[in-house]
This record gives structure tokens, C-alpha cells and sequence, in this order.
């Protein structure tokens, strides 16, 4: 697969539907410290960790569907500013995934680092797939679609010293065709700078299921 831009989910769903929310609560996730997780990355002051949730009963709770089994896996993204000056932007809209394992792609030290000229994942044209419009089993379940707007991730600036976050949905697919691997490339900026830093994640799928 090409990669792609990650495209809201629960907006898209939000589009094509519509119902008053209902009164049902949704645990919120509360990440641990970024560099506690195995995926942690820090450059310049900032850290990341991603956190892919498999587990169903996990996202019963948070989310409030089970996702994995439709197709999408959710992931937790960990910010954090440990500078002491700037703020730290997510670009999220340029947040991207890729199932494409080649060594090009995968940058195999699996290091943060500014972007070069020319470098940056091609943006699929239109986004996710239109599969996105089949995710009518929503259309019931109004207090979810507005929980997963709640929690997904936005653009955000984090404060010198604070933390942030939020769920993106990769889509991976199901069965004998789901993706082995979901790549991500999460891109920061400083307050004080224009230059990108590009974090770039390699998810196994395959033993996150196990």
C-alpha cells in the first residue's frame, strides 16, 4: 500500500451520519510517562511513544467498539515537551501511515530527525480508501462517534514541560489480507523553529495480536 494521510475516522463517520448522543461513559486513557513505552523517541526536547491498543476489552473501554475487528487499530500518540523554552507543534495533519516494509520506507534506526528536502511520505490522494463510507455500523452508536471525536488526536501546541496526546486509527484491514506492519511518521515542530522533525514508528501487528 501507497502511503497515506490519516484521515479522521470519527469525523468522516460524524459526515455521514447523524442522532443525539447518549448518556454512556467511556474510561479515558491515561498513558504512562512517553519514556516508559519500548517505542519512545526523543529529539530536541521532545519525546514520543506510540501505543497501539490490540487488546478488545481495552478498547471497549476507552473507545466503546472494537475496532481491530473491523478493520482499524487504534493507537495511543504520547507527546511531550521537556524544553524548557519552546512549544512543541503536532502537525497532525501531516500524520501518516504506511504498510510499505521496504528499507527506504522503514528507516531501520527507527530515529527521529528533521526531514531533508524532498524526503517526506507522499500523501495518498484522498486519503484513507473509501472503505471509510462502510463504517455505517456507527450509525447507531452516536455516543461512540462523539467519544472517538473526543479522543482523537487533534493539532495541538505542548506547553514547555507538559504533556499531550491522542488516538489515531490506522486502518490494517482483516483476515489473510490485514497489513503485517503499520509505519508511522508523526511530524513536530518547535515554536521557535520552522524545521520538521519527523518521528518515524514501526509497528509489528502480527505479535500485537498474539
Amino acid at each position: 500500500m501507497h502511503p497515506g494521510k490519516i484521515v479522521s475516522l470519527a469525523l468522516v463517520v460524524s459526515v455521514l451520519i447523524s442522532g443525539v448522543c447518549a448518556e454512556q461513559q467511556f474510561a479515558d486513557f491515561q498513558p504512562l510517562a512517553a519514556s516508559q513505552y519500548p517505542s519512545y523517541q526523543e529529539h530536541q526536547g521532545i519525546g514520543i511513544a506510540v501505543v497501539p491498543v490490540f487488546d478488545v476489552s481495552s478498547q471497549n473501554r476507552y473507545l466503546g467498539i472494537n475496532l481491530l475487528g473491523r478493520g482499524f487499530l487504534p493507537i495511543y500518540i504520547v507527546i511531550e515537551n521537556h524544553s524548557n523554552l519552546q512549544g512543541a507543534i503536532l502537525l497532525r495533519d501531516e500524520v501518516l501511515y504506511s504498510h510499505d516494509d521496504s528499507a527506504a520506507v522503514r528507516r531501520s534506526e527507527q530515529q527521529a530527525r528533521p526531514s531533508p528536502s524532498g524526503a517526506r511520505w507522499a500523501m495518498a490522494e484522498g486519503g484513507i480508501p473509501g472503505r471509510i463510507v462502510a463504517l455505517h455500523w456507527l450509525s447507531k452508536m452516536s455516543d461512540v462517534r462523539m467519544n472517538l471525536l473526543k479522543k482523537e488526536l487533534q493539532s495541538q501546541t505542548v506547553a514547555p514541560g507538559k504533556a499531550g496526546g491522542g488516538f489515531v486509527f490506522a486502518p490494517i484491514g482483516k483476515g489473510s489480507k490485514a497489513a503485517k506492519e503499520v509505519l508511522l511518521d508523526v511530524p513536530m515542530r518547535s515554536t521557535s523553529s520552522n524545521e520538521s522533525i519527523h518521528f518515524y514508528f514501526g509497528i509489528d501487528v502480527n505479535s500485537g495480536k498474539k
